[in-house]
């Protein structure tokens, strides 16, 4: 059974308090991990922290790295380590019509971990069903499976 920890305060993140929600949970070698938007920064920050976490997977879904430093809190102030993709197989999921700061988030991911598998998609935006049109995201379902 899939864990799906409920980050606090979502839209205002603070990265001490999501750590502490996030490591409730064990991170095992068959373990897949899936962040969305600040999610995926989230996790990048959190593997690079972590050099002896080795996850099966790690999918992030139009990950931001918060480029222009609108949090304040400085969720997204780190280097990215560049030896996860040495430890995990990392799959960036990304759209071509997802804003500038995405495009910029996916631009420094890229640079950090040139090994990670970017799939590109058309059209569906920041994948929420707004932009996506489905409320459920089969492709992501096919990767994980």
């Amino acid at each position: 059974m899939p864990n799906v920890p409920e980050m606090p305060h979502a839209y205002l993140p603070e990265y001490e308090s999501w750590k502490r929600e996030f490591e409730r949970f064990d991170i095992l070698s068959d373990t897949t991990l899936i962040g969305h938007s600040m999610g995926g920064g989230f996790l990048l920050r959190w593997l690079s922290e972590h050099p002896e976490a080795s996850p099966a997977r790690v999918i992030l879904v139009a990950p931001s790295l918060d480029p222009l430093r609108t949090n304040e809190t400085g969720f997204c102030e780190f280097t990215i380590d560049p030896t996860i993709t040495d430890r995990t197989q990392l799959i960036v999921m990304t759209s071509d019509n997802d804003s500038d700061k995405a495009v910029v988030s996916r631009n420094l991911i890229t640079a950090a971990l040139p090994a990670a598998d970017v799939r590109m998609f058309t059209g569906y935006g920041h994948f929420i069903p707004e932009h996506t049109g489905k409320e459920t995201l089969e492709e992501l379902l096919e990767i994980i499976l």
